[in-house]
């Protein structure tokens, strides 16, 4: 039988764990106020500057089109006939390191070099139905690259790689605090994802800021982590490695005592895709010494790095041997992941879809601390107007 004494004793301890989750919420509450109005707005340009580069080749393009369009649709021409143009235009010295071919039939090849005593590689950009040299430029000198840097490293180097990293591990915390002080209680979900046109100025605020964080905080999450991975890679695919083995380049040579003349790219290109016949091509390496070997780069279906691709092989410049192989379909579960991170971060592996979700979660940190500035905005000018009347 309960005494009056057990009711108040429950209901004691009732009012301690309540007192309790109010305390904890006030924390998370402050700390997630502090993160958003002290370092939100560098949240907010590392989203801009995000969205931008999901659509890089594109704005890139279409910013430079005297240098990066085809003028005229046709047949490409051998590569060997490329090779010879592109080298018969670089400058004394300068080492042809390969060739990056087009994705689609409206894209040049690039030729990248690097000109004698520079560490600085220039891009030759080629018409690859003519063969004809549209342009050069520095590699990462243009803008699109520019704000790749800025948004990787800050012109920073190392340095600027871990501030970033750092902020986005603080992006990370705001977001798991930004849920937590969301999410409803039961059965109060659709209530907190619906909009409020009739309520005050400040629920509307609050309102937006809940609904984005909530609908964005999936992408945006995904977007963070693999960030972070990028940003810090050289320890995490160290970690990676203890468990599931990751790949090196494979130290290969061609061998040079049979006396063979070497073949040409057009027959290594010809070898790589005989041993991969759905994939597409989108590199090749020429041999840059009398041992060295081709490296034709390939992207096999199924992929998710859809431009640059994962697969390549390694061809021996003389007899045409294939010496080494990289195959998307054999990775490590640890390789696999590490492939993941980009196309993951900037929407390629799933598409178009994908990239434009990217580029739409890219305006989430605007969206939030737009709204939040707002909110402080009101609840300040409520307590002026409440000092004002008590004075």
């Amino acid at each position: 039988m309960e005494t009056p004494s057990d009711d108040r004793q429950e209901s004691s301890s009732e009012s301690s764990a309540k007192a309790s989750r109010q305390t904890g919420r006030r924390i998370w509450l402050n700390l997630h106020m502090f993160i958003g109005l002290f370092v939100g707005a560098i949240f907010v340009i590392m989203g801009l500057t995000g969205s931008s580069l999901v659509f890089r080749r594109s704005i890139d393009a279409w910013l430079n089109a005297h240098l990066l369009n085809v003028r005229v649709a046709g047949a490409p021409i051998p590569l060997e006939t490329v090779l010879s143009n592109v080298r018969s235009g670089l400058p004394t010295g300068a080492h042809l390191h390969h060739l990056e071919l087009p994705l689609n039939e409206k894209e040049v090849i690039r030729a990248v070099y690097w000109p004698a005593g520079s560490g600085t590689a220039i891009e030759m950009l080629v018409d690859p139905t003519t063969g004809a040299i549209l342009g050069q430029r520095e590699r990462d000198n243009h803008l699109t690259v520019l704000v790749y840097h800025f948004h990787r490293e800050l012109f920073a180097g190392k340095t600027g790689e871990t501030v970033i990293g750092t902020f986005g591990i603080v992006l990370l915390i705001s977001l798991t605090s930004g849920i937590y002080l969301w999410w409803p209680r039961r059965g109060g979900m659709k209530t907190s994802l619906t909009p409020r046109p009739r309520a005050s100025v400040l629920q509307r605020a609050y309102a937006r800021h809940k609904i984005t964080g909530a609908l964005g905080c999936i992408p945006v999450f995904l977007i963070a982590c693999s960030g972070i991975f990028m940003e810090f890679e050289r320890v995490g695919k160290a970690l990676i490695n203890r468990v599931s083995p990751l790949l090196q380049d494979p130290e290969v040579a061609s061998n040079t005592s049979a006396g063979q003349a070497s073949i040409s790219a057009d027959e290594a290109m010809r070898i790589a895709r005989s041993h991969f016949p759905s994939s597409s091509a989108t590199y090749i390496e020429v041999p840059g010494s009398p041992i060295g070997a081709y490296v034709v780069g390939l992207r096999q279906a199924g992929e998710v790095l859809k431009t640059g691709g994962a697969s390549a092989l390694w061809i021996d410049q003389y007899s045409g041997k294939v010496l080494a192989v990289r195959d998307w379909e054999n990775f490590s579960a640890g390789q696999t992941f590490v492939t993941w991170m980009l196309p993951l971060h900037d929407g390629e592996a799933f598409g178009l879809p994908g990239r434009i979700l990217v580029f739409t979660a890219g305006f989430v940190p605007l969206t939030l601390y737009v709204t939040a500035l707002r909110m402080w905005q009101l609840k300040r000018r409520a307590r002026r107007r409440q000092q004002g009347i008590s004075l």
